[in-house]
């Protein structure tokens, strides 16, 4: 049940293609301005998760999930009020702050369990899921008949719903750090292996090419010949497919070993971007998309657990949220740029370069934690 908050607190992520094409076309704004306020959401976001360390293991998570529920369905409803950019970039902020407070108390628990492989597994599983009904329901249901303001509410009564779980939601997690300060928690890092501070830095360069990526793949795919619906589609059905993928490491746990299953992530993003650079057709596009969420979710369980299991200080954990953060806040008014500018072709290139960096330092902590057996 837990899982599913943390799918909530990943929701706009998930959904941002949806979200900022339904901007774009209320409110004509261009790729580097749309870019700029996908950013805005992730500067809020990474506003909250970047102290992490500091704040996550002293609060009170049940307070501090309910209270950010509630603010995240008046800023949903208030979006489709607002007409100025500027005003707009601000709700999004602040959303980004409210989620932020849901994602990474859970996200944090979640680490904490005894096997982080399965529950991030379940975790993905429920964040793809729910991401592929908004992008079904969205722009296939709602968007035509109710618009703008239906789509909002429509997220705003899923914040709304999902108040009913937050009582399942545990008011600290297994390390307890009310009395460590500043001094402490540096030393503590400090100290800390090396594997799990690699993978903090392979999450932050892949979620700087996949974030660019998925914030502007509906207008990626229009730009490559596809319709509104036709794309809306493809990343509907992706997301769903692609999302049973996290039912392996819910399933299988280490077997056979996170190296291993980490390679694997690596050829089917490699794939994926292979078939997004070539001519675009609505089964092309689909089936890129559905290898790239494949890959995506392989990577982010098998390397978020890594980190967790490999930190034996408990300080670490809370900060992927924030390596996350960090390269989404920076990633959408990059791409924004480069697609204005240079069109797909450089966009793409990008981040192919990006995500294969990061998929070699993903495998490089890997080994280091758990060398593969000959």
């Amino acid at each position: 049940m837990l899982s599913f908050l943390v799918a909530i607190g990943a929701l706009v992520f998930n959904v941002m293609p949806i979200l900022l094409s339904l901007i774009g076309e209320r409110r004509n704004f261009s790729d580097s301005q749309l870019g700029d306020l996908g950013s805005s959401y992730f500067a809020g976001f990474t506003v909250i998760s970047v102290f992490a360390m500091f704040w996550v293991r002293r609060v009170n998570w049940r307070r501090t999930v309910n209270v950010s529920l509630l603010c995240s369905i008046l800023f949903f409803a208030a979006i489709p009020q607002l007409e100025s950019f500027g005003v707009i970039a601000l709700c999004l902020f602040a959303l980004g702050v409210s989620m932020a407070f849901i994602y990474t108390p859970v996200f944090t628990y979640l680490g904490d369990t005894d096997e982080p492989d399965r529950a991030m597994g379940v975790s993905i599983v429920l964040q793809v899921g729910l991401a592929a009904l908004v992008a079904f329901a969205i722009p296939v249901l709602i968007a035509p008949y109710y618009g703008f303001q239906g789509s909002m509410c429509f997220l705003s009564l899923i914040c709304g719903l999902s108040l009913l779980l937050s009582r399942f939601v545990p008011e600290s997690g297994r390390f307890s750090f009310k009395q460590a300060g500043l001094r402490d928690c540096l030393v503590a890092i400090n100290g800390a292996a090396f594997a799990p501070k690699l993978g903090l830095l392979a999450m932050f360069i892949f979620y700087l090419g996949i974030t660019g990526l998925w914030a502007f793949v509906d207008r990626i795919a229009q730009a490559g010949g596809l319709s509104a619906e036709a794309a809306g589609g493809a990343i509907s059905v992706a997301l769903l497919l692609g999302g049973l993928t996290g039912l392996i490491p819910a399933l299988m746990g280490q077997w056979p070993s996170r190296f291993i299953m980490l390679l694997i992530g690596s050829v089917v993003i490699a794939v994926s971007m292979l078939l997004l650079m070539r001519p675009m057709t609505a089964l092309s596009v689909t089936f890129a998309l559905i290898l790239l969420n494949s890959g995506w979710n392989l990577t982010v369980a098998y390397g978020s657990a890594n980190v967790a299991e490999s930190d034996g200080s408990g300080f670490l954990l809370p900060m992927l949220p924030a390596a996350i953060s960090v390269a989404a806040m920076l990633a959408p008014a990059v791409g924004g740029r480069l697609l204005e500018f240079g069109g797909n072709g450089l966009f793409l290139g990008f981040v192919t370069v990006v995500l294969m960096t990061a998929q070699g330092l993903f495998l490089y902590a890997a080994y280091l934690s758990d060398p593969p057996r000959s």
